[in-house]
């Protein structure tokens, strides 16, 4: 199982997966919390996925070794690994057609006058479509671990920032958003792990800027107490939009 965040903005857009692959319908072949589920794409920004593992992880495998310029090939990358995961692992045919990948870039914004960020969400449904699905702008949304049962509506984290509107949050605030949200989620859970990777593709000025933030949850908060993001966060990628 796994939890992903994810937040959009015209200037930036953030992805956060935390690092456990479940194996087996059930559990029953136990897991591992060493996966990196954060993918850095060659001509776009971030990507990760929630579901069978044995479809999610080559997925992001394809997808990461790709040049992609069109959301086309990511359909086309996503139909084909499907496929074959149909046909290597029939009995996990459920569980696989719940699965779905999301993953950032950079694009126009409705009135074609400039570029924005964005997140696109695809299915199976989406795929079949011949489309993609974007996070509407402004939009915080979590996919939490199936053991999870409290209200997403009704957080703590949710309760002590009300007021507050992300869209005018500093990049170090929204970073402490999405760790507090991760943490009180995956408190309690046994299907995730307390480590995570975020991917941050951020509009500056005429470049677009690929970040990344990794490690465990309770280290990066005390971290983020005392210091500023910048201080930990790593520059993958900084490119000319120009």
């Amino acid at each position: 199982m796994t939890i992903n965040i994810h937040y959009v903005r015209r200037d930036m857009s953030i992805i956060l997966s935390d690092r456990r692959f479940t194996y087996g319908l059930k559990g029953e072949g136990g897991y591992s919390d060493d996966n990196i589920k954060l993918v850095n794409l060659k001509s776009m920004g971030w990507a990760t996925g929630e579901g069978l593992y044995n479809f999610v992880a080559p997925f992001n495998e394809k997808l990461s070794r790709a040049s992609i310029t069109h959301t086309d090939q990511v359909i086309d990358i996503f139909h084909n690994v499907m496929h074959q995961t149909l046909i290597e692992f029939p009995k996990y045919k459920e569980r696989m057609l719940d699965s779905r990948v999301s993953f950032s870039l950079l694009g126009p914004n409705s009135e074609g006058t400039a570029p924005e960020c964005k997140i696109v969400r695809l299915d199976k449904t989406l795929a079949d479509e011949g489309r993609v699905g974007f996070l509407p702008t402004g939009s915080f949304h979590v996919i939490p671990p199936s053991d999870f049962t409290g209200d997403l509506l009704n957080l703590d984290v949710s309760k002590k920032n009300e007021g507050k509107k992300l869209g005018e949050e500093k990049l170090h605030e929204v970073v402490i958003y999405f760790l507090e949200t991760f943490e009180e989620i995956a408190r309690d859970s046994i299907k995730v792990s307390k480590e995570c990777d975020i991917g941050i593709y951020k509009l500056l000025g005429n470049e677009i800027h690929k970040l990344k933030l990794s490690g465990n949850v309770y280290d990066l908060l005390n971290k983020l107490k005392e210091g500023s993001v910048e201080d930990y966060i790593e520059v993958i990628e900084k490119e000319s939009i120009l």
